[in-house]
């Protein structure tokens, strides 16, 4: 259970890095838009 808990604690995280990442990068889109 532990192994397997792990497991999918890793791929949460690697959804949410790259959602935040792809976030980052649409908020700088918008910034460089702004200016």
């Amino acid at each position: 259970m532990t192994c397997e808990s792990k497991i999918v604690n890793v791929e949460e995280e690697s959804q949410l890095e790259s959602t935040l990442v792809t976030n980052q990068r649409e908020v700088e889109d918008t910034y460089f838009v702004v200016v």
